[in-house]
């Protein structure tokens, strides 16, 4: 029998083939695989392990295992998995200004440092807001940043932006930030 791990396997995963057999006549036994992807044959011999650098998300990658009593070889066993999408990683994010002012400071929910995605996909982001536990959603979002009216702020509110990476097949994990309104000073 032969089993590929790690199931399920993403771009990064080396895939290990462990194989088990047993003898009738008690001869030690090794293996011989050979690797496919996408039905083409890309390594053969003793290796048990298929490096990173020969698949890419959505592939089929196979193995077929023979074992040899140093006399013959047995009928091969094929095993197959199939390549999983890697979510794009958690982007970093802020809200400008760091001290708004009630009724005045727009918020600025930004994308600092963009999410990566190993498979090499675009990531777009979905952008979220609550303002003391309840949803808002009249932001106003562009690809990477989702502005909330100044005028909608009062002291003392505490704003969340949550923000959602996602590469057309998969979220990533979000992340958030927060900021509590100041008062408006100016006007007392």
């Amino acid at each position: 029998s032969v089993t590929l791990s790690p199931d399920p396997a993403y771009t990064n995963n080396a895939i290990t083939a462990s194989a088990i057999a047993s003898d009738l006549d008690g001869d030690s036994l090794s293996f011989e695989y050979t690797w496919s992807v996408a039905g083409i044959p890309v390594q053969a011999g003793s290796g048990n392990s298929l490096g990173t650098s020969f698949y890419q998300k959505n592939v089929l990658v196979s193995v077929s295992v023979k074992a040899f009593d140093q006399t013959d070889f047995s009928s091969p066993v094929v095993e197959s998995i199939t390549i999983s999408n890697t979510p794009p990683t958690t982007p970093v994010i802020n809200i400008s200004p760091t001290i708004p002012v009630e009724g005045i400071d727009d918020l600025v929910c930004t994308v600092a440092s963009a999410s990566t995605d190993i498979d090499g996909d675009s990531v777009s982001y979905g952008f979220s807001w609550t303002v003391d536990g309840s949803t808002y959603s009249n932001a106003t979002n562009t690809s990477l940043d989702s502005t909330v009216a100044g005028a909608e702020t009062l002291e003392g509110d505490e704003w969340i932006c949550a923000v959602t990476p996602n590469d057309g097949t998969n979220d990533g994990i979000f992340t958030y930030t927060s900021v509590i309104i100041d008062a408006d000073w100016a006007g007392l």
